[in-house]
């Protein structure tokens, strides 16, 4: 079952938009900090947040 869920949030975040697809996948999966994800795609702690937001949304949406 966990598998299963495991596969659904990757189908999910390759499904994202370009622009929030990586803060997703460093954040859903490999379990990186805002303050990590930020360093490491030169953007904003805020903005980092933002997008996982965004990410979090549609992926949610999408489930529905």
């Amino acid at each position: 079952m966990e598998d299963d869920i495991d596969d659904q949030l990757l189908h999910a975040i390759e499904n994202l938009p370009q622009h929030l697809r990586a803060a997703a996948q460093m954040h859903f999966v490999e379990n990186n900090s805002y303050t990590e994800i930020s360093q490491q795609l030169s953007i904003t702690q805020a903005n980092a947040r933002k997008r996982v937001q965004l990410a979090r949304e549609i992926i949610k949406k999408n489930r529905e």
